[in-house]
């Protein structure tokens, strides 16, 4: 049951991923500066921030305390770089879950689309998933030379460009239709470039 989980979420976030980075491209996703109206029931954002985030650090959790018992994987095999994947990851999300959402500022000004909060809810629950599932039940055991692999180097490379690339250029964007004295010549992510 595990791995078959695993592969279709796998799947799953790879497909939505793609597609999501080929939408932001064109429009911004409708939360924080860029949001407004047309998108149905809204919420405050400190509560859409815990809603939606708090997901990643509970089934991360849950892979973690259960996942081994999923597929039969045994818990002690290469737990060093497993936990410090996992204590990285709980330490990031507890940031975004309970910490973050008490930090924005002027909640009444930009509420959060409900229909957006259900999307970062199913892929933060997947995300979670699958990588608490390679961690905690594939058996795999991952050596110290592998924070140093170019496959991980790359894919940590591809992940930050994927997710910081459509929110720069729609930030970007907005600053110039924001402000006339900003300057025209600044580029979005990369000076002089893009």
């Amino acid at each position: 049951m595990g791995e078959w989980l695993y592969r279709a979420a796998l799947v799953g976030i790879v497909a939505s991923a793609a597609l999501t980075f080929a939408i932001l491209l064109f429009f911004s996703a409708p939360y924080g500066r860029h949001s407004r109206k047309g998108w149905g029931v809204t919420l405050d954002p400190r509560w859409a921030w815990i809603i939606m985030e708090a997901p990643s650090f509970l089934v991360m959790a849950a892979m973690a305390l259960f996942g081994h018992s999923l597929d039969g994987a045994s818990i002690s095999e290469g737990p060093a770089l497993s936990l410090l994947f996992f204590c990285l990851w709980e330490l990031h999300y507890v940031y975004r879950s309970f910490i973050y959402p008490f930090r924005i500022r002027n909640t009444n000004k930009h509420p959060f689309p409900l229909v957006l909060i259900t999307m970062v809810i199913l892929f933060n629950s997947a995300n979670a998933y699958v990588n608490g599932w390679w961690l905690f039940a594939s058996g795999f055991s991952y050596g110290s030379s592998w924070l140093t692999d170019a496959r991980f180097i790359v894919g940590i490379a591809l992940f930050t460009i994927a997710n910081l690339l459509p929110r720069a250029l729609s930030n970007h964007s907005w600053y110039l239709e924001s402000f006339p004295d900003y300057p025209k010549e600044r580029k979005a992510l990369i000076p002089f470039i893009l």
